[in-house]
């Protein structure tokens, strides 16, 4: 009886450290679409070993700007949610990355943010296939840099 407990114990904490192991990953992705944005660098990968687990590519997060000033609003869309063991999900979403369990979560990283005088944000747009992904095998997450007009409000204080 003792093997069988400890053996599951071991199973238990093979699937927390596979979740982390995704966590670490979505870090990775998260610094790489920042470099696209911060750095002007024209693509970067990120490998993403599922593990057994799946990941979902959701079109219906949306991102919207808008306000005084701005003739034309603007959004932009996409998440890639990781679910794991036991109900964790790890999301990269708008430039965060999120861990949840069930209802509850925490921001893991934060979108890349420069607060001053102005405000500037970087969008990230994703695109993925519409069936969701899963098994023991590691995906390839690529994110390319493109430039799009984004109307803003020109007006000084």
């Amino acid at each position: 009886v003792t093997f069988t407990v400890g053996l599951g114990g071991l199973e238990d904490a093979q699937l927390a450290e596979r979740d982390n192991n995704v966590e670490r990953a979505f870090d990775v992705l998260h610094d790489n679409f920042n470099d696209l944005s911060r750095d002007g660098v024209p693509s970067r990968a990120t490998e993403l070993r599922l593990g057994g687990g799946e990941l979902v590519y959701d079109g219906d997060s949306e991102f919207r700007l808008g306000g005084p000033g701005i003739s034309e609003g603007f959004s932009q869309g996409g998440s890639l949610t990781y679910y794991g063991a036991g109900g964790t999900r790890i999301v990269y979403e708008n430039g965060a990355v999120f861990r949840m369990n069930g209802d509850n979560g925490v921001m893991i990283k934060e979108p890349d943010l420069l607060v001053g005088d102005t405000i500037v944000y970087s969008l990230y747009g994703l695109q993925g296939p519409a069936e969701p992904v899963s098994g023991d095998r590691t995906i390839l997450v690529v994110g390319e840099r493109t430039n799009r007009d984004v109307p803003v409000d020109n007006r000084t204080a």
